[in-house]
């Protein structure tokens, strides 16, 4: 669990040593869907799936504050202080990816991003 500034907070699984991946979830799951994908990257990476606001054991959102982008940015300065991480998601984990990637370049160094529904609101 990664506590926030505003008192929120995001529930992380994480497994493996090495070079950061973060997992991003789709609308309408977790960070189980990505239970498959954990054990196989764990053995040269290490693996964080995250339950984005809203979703699985994290909190809900505040009203009016921090975006999911903010979020995983904070998110990462605690998981991965020292530099840049890649980055996997679908549908909103991967407008969350894509957001991440343009607002804070410096902390993803690749990005693969399924399917990034340009529906949801701004983030």
């Amino acid at each position: 669990m990664v506590h926030l500034e505003d008192g929120g907070s995001l529930f992380v699984e994480e497994s493996g040593v090495g070079p950061l991946v973060l997992l991003l979830h789709g609308f309408g799951h977790d960070r189980r869907v990505w239970s498959r994908v954990l054990p196989l990257l764990d053995g040269e990476f290490r693996v964080a799936a995250c339950d984005l606001r809203g979703f699985g054991r994290s909190s809900d959102p505040p009203a009016g504050g921090s975006t999911p982008t903010e979020d995983l940015a904070a998110l990462l300065d605690e998981l991965a202080p020292a530099g840049p991480v890649m980055v996997a998601g679908f549908s909103l984990g991967a407008l969350c990816g894509l957001d991440l990637a343009a607002r804070f370049p410096q902390k993803v160094s690749a990005a693969v991003l399924a399917g990034p529904y340009p529906g949801f609101a701004k983030l």
